[in-house]
C-alpha cells in the first residue's frame, strides 16, 4: 500500500533484522499460508537470496508465528509441514554462492512454526501464549549472530545497513510486476467467484439425489470458455510473464471448484447403475439364466450406464486435471458393484441352503417313518446310516450349486455345517 518506496525499505529491513538477529520472526496469517505474496514468502525469498550473498555464513532462526490458529480445525503440524515446504521450495530456487553450492536448508536456516490463538476470541489464551513466546525467543538469543563487542555494535550495524542499501536487487519486483500480479489476481478470483455461482445449483441438486445432468462437460466447456476469456481480456494489457503464471493458478482453482462438482456427477452415476444393475439381475429374460450368468451382464449393464454418463461429464479444457476424480468415480463403481454382487450371491446361497434342507427331509422321512414300523433290533443304527447316507448326498449336491455362485472358503464351510445341524 506504500509504494514501490515502501516495499524497498521493508526489505531492507527484514535483511538487516536477518543479518544482526539470531532471530528472524515471520508473523502471517493462517489463512494466508501457502499463498505465495500474502505470506510474504515472496519477500522472504529475496532477502535469503542477498543475505546468502552478502553476509553467507552463520545460522540464522526463522520463527514462522501464525496468527488466528483454530487448533480444533487444524493442528499445528499441519501448518509447519506447509511452511517447511515453502522454505524448502524457496531453498532450491535461490541462487547461491560457491561455496554454499552443497549446503542444505537446515546448514544456514533453523524453522520454526508456532501458532497463537485468535485474539479477539481467545484474549486472554492470546496473552499468555504471547508472554511464552518472547522466552522462546529469548532463550535461544546469543547463539547464532556474530560476537561483536558492546562498543562495536554501533559501527558494525552502520556497516551492514550501508552494504544492504548498495544492494540493488533488494529493489525488485517492479511496481509494474506488483500491479501485474494484483490485477490478474483479483481477476481470477472474480473468475473463480463466478465458477462457484454458477455450478452451485447444479451441485445442490446433485447432492440431493438428483438425476445426473445430461452433457455436462459440454456445459462446462462452455462456462469456461467464457471464463477464460473474460480472463485474458484483462491480463492481456499487462506483464505476460505475470500474466501466464495467474492464468495456471485459476485453472488450478477452477479444476478444484468443478472436481467437487464431477464428485457429485459421478456419485449419481453410481446410484444410477446400481438401478440398471438390480433390474437386470430381476428381468424375466434373465430369470431363465443361472444367477452366476446373470450377474457378469448386469454388471456389464451397470458399467456401460455409468460410463455413458461419465463419458460426457468431463470438460475437454480441464480434462488431464480432473482424472483423479474421474478414476476415483470409476473406483467407486467397482467397489458398490462389488457389494451388490456380493449380496445376490448371498440371497441366492440362502436360498440354495433352504432348498437342500428341505431336501434332505424329504429324503430322510419316509426312510425313517418304514424303518420304525418295523421296529428292528438295530432300530438306532440303521436310522443313522440312513441319515448319514442322505446328508453325504445333500452335501455333494449343495457344494456344487454353492460353488457355481462362487462361493468358497469358509462361508461354504459354513453352510455345509448349518445343512448338518
Amino acid at each position: 500500500e506504500g509504494g514501490e518506496a515502501s516495499k524497498s525499505f521493508e526489505r531492507q529491513s527484514a535483511l538487516f533484522a536477518l543479518a544482526v538477529s539470531d532471530t528472524l520472526l515471520v508473523n502471517v496469517w493462517v489463512h494466508d499460508l501457502g499463498r505465495y505474496n500474502a505470506a510474504n514468502l515472496e519477500l522472504l525469498r529475496t532477502v535469503v537470496e542477498v543475505h546468502l550473498r552478502l553476509f553467507g555464513a552463520g545460522k540464522r532462526r526463522l520463527l514462522f508465528v501464525v496468527r488466528d490458529h483454530v487448533r480444533s480445525v487444524t493442528p499445528l503440524e499441519t501448518l509447519a509441514g506447509m511452511v517447511r515446504k515453502d522454505v524448502e521450495q524457496i531453498w532450491s530456487e535461490v541462487p547461491k554462492p560457491e561455496r554454499l553450492r552443497e549446503a542444505r536448508v537446515e546448514d544456514l536456516l533453523e524453522v520454526e512454526v508456532v501458532s497463537l490463538p485468535h485474539y479477539e476470541l481467545e484474549r486472554d489464551a492470546w496473552k499468555a501464549e504471547v508472554a511464552g513466546l518472547q522466552d522462546k525467543v529469548a532463550a535461544g538469543a546469543g547463539t547464532q549472530t556474530p560476537a561483536v563487542p558492546a562498543d562495536g555494535l554501533e559501527a558494525y550495524c552502520r556497516s551492514v545497513w550501508q552494504t544492504i542499501r548498495d544492494e540493488q536487487d533488494l529493489n525488485l519486483p517492479s511496481q509494474q510486476e506488483m500491479l501485474a500480479r494484483f490485477r490478474c489476481g483479483e481477476v481470477a478470483e472474480a473468475a473463480v467467484g463466478h465458477l462457484r455461482n454458477a455450478t452451485a445449483p447444479v451441485s445442490r441438486n446433485l447432492a440431493n439425489g438428483g438425476e445426473p445432468i445430461a452433457r455436462l462437460g459440454a456445459r462446462l466447456d462452455t462456462l469456461l470458455n467464457t471464463t477464460w476469456l473474460k480472463f485474458e481480456r484483462v491480463a492481456r494489457l499487462y506483464d505476460p510473464h505475470v500474466a501466464e503464471e495467474k492464468q495456471s493458478e485459476l485453472a488450478a482453482r477452477a479444476a478444484e471448484v468443478l472436481s467437487a462438482l464431477l464428485d457429485k456427477q459421478l456419485e449419481a452415476a453410481c446410484r444410477r447403475a446400481e438401478r440398471v444393475h438390480g433390474a437386470t439381475l430381476a428381468a424375466k429374460e434373465a430369470q431363465a439364466l443361472e444367477l452366476s450368468d446373470r450377474i457378469p451382464k448386469a454388471e456389464a449393464a451397470a458399467a456401460s450406464a455409468y460410463q455413458a454418463i461419465a463419458k460426457e461429464s468431463v470438460p475437454k479444457l480441464l480434462r488431464t486435471q480432473l482424472a483423479p476424480a474421474l478414476a476415483a468415480g470409476e473406483l467407486a463403481l467397482r467397489q458398490r458393484l462389488a457389494r451388490l454382487d456380493a449380496q445376490a450371491r448371498k440371497a441366492a446361497a440362502d436360498e440354495i441352503l433352504v432348498d437342500a434342507k428341505d431336501r434332505l427331509t424329504e429324503r430322510i422321512q419316509p426312510k425313517a417313518v418304514a424303518v420304525l414300523k418295523q421296529t428292528p433290533v438295530d432300530l438306532w443304527a440303521r436310522l443313522a446310516k440312513g441319515r448319514a447316507s442322505a446328508l453325504l448326498n445333500a452335501t455333494r449336491e449343495l457344494k456344487a450349486d454353492l460353488e457355481a455362485l462362487r462361493v468358497e472358503g469358509a462361508p461354504l464351510e459354513a453352510a455345509v455345517r448349518e445343512l448338518d445341524a
